[in-house]
């Protein structure tokens, strides 16, 4: 089809289609009418030229300005242009969600496969890498789980020091959740704990707040590994009562009980 005619209808139309972005399938849509229409009247009139059969294609459109005006109620800007930035906000969150799988890719592996040289696989090498072996008194597995969906909070590991004769309990706290989205409670300016013996060790927080007089207290760690489905911190308690035969780690700022895990102590006078 001679293009000129069929561009020049289409143009007269979309002239009166506000949303500009949608001129182009407009006009795409038209053209294969004109062109199916111009082959048909060739198909029933072998005696007409291109040129003829082309304007009578464009004069059974109509008039392009009615046509127009019906076409633009259909083709909304609001609708429009709603439509583009929907789209657009979805590869932008797809990119997202692409880089923030990739960037985490390294750790959930390591999470889910357990790299033999991690504190995630193997939390006793902490106390191996950390802590001076003339320091350690005793080093030992444990298994306090405590749940509050949809977090577990588990205790395997627990060592025993000694640092110029004053007792401290370090343990290795595993945070896992089933929801990669999630991020660990903010629990560790408020984390406390008591013993068996009726000694309180201070928060972060209650220690801060008492102008860090307080010698007995429970210290947490920055996460040691954090994958979107754990994540391990360290809790260190200063000055443990050597008559104490068990520790109990408590986050409960809010009022209701949100973490409680009793681990016992071992190489305190209670061992002998």
């Amino acid at each position: 089809m001679s293009s000129n005619r069929c561009e020049t209808f289409c143009r007269q139309v979309c002239a009166f289609v506000r949303f500009s972005p949608d001129h182009d399938a407009i006009t795409a849509e038209l053209t294969a009418h004109l062109e199916d229409h111009q082959d048909a009247l060739l198909e029933l009139h072998p005696d007409l030229t291109p040129e003829e059969a082309e304007e009578a294609a464009v004069l059974a459109m109509g008039d392009p300005e009615e046509l127009g005006r019906a076409l633009n109620e259909s083709h909304s800007p609001l609708l429009g242009w709603f439509q583009i930035w929907f789209q657009a906000v979805v590869w932008l969150l797809s990119a997202i969600i692409i880089i923030f799988c990739l960037f985490h890719l390294p750790g959930t592996l390591e999470n889910l496969t357990g790299k033999p040289d991690s504190v995630s696989s193997d939390p006793a090498l902490y106390f191996e890498r950390n802590v001076h072996p003339d320091n350690l008194v005793a080093q030992y597995e444990t298994n306090a789980v405590y749940q509050d969906p949809p977090y577990t909070y588990t205790i395997k590991q627990v060592g025993i020091e000694n640092y110029s004769g004053a007792r401290y309990v370090e343990c290795i706290l595993q945070v896992t959740q089933s929801n990669p989205w999630l991020r660990c409670p903010a629990f560790g300016y408020d984390l406390w704990a008591e013993d068996d013996v009726g000694n309180r060790y201070s928060s972060t927080r209650e220690w801060q707040a008492l102008d860090e007089t307080v010698f007995s207290r429970v210290q947490v760690s920055t996460p040691m590994g954090d994958f979107p489905f754990a994540t391990h911190y360290c809790l260190t308690v200063t000055n443990v009562d050597p008559a104490a035969t068990q520790l109990t780690f408590r986050f409960d700022r809010y009022g209701e009980v949100r973490l409680s895990l009793t681990v016992p102590l071992k190489g305190g006078e209670a061992d002998g």
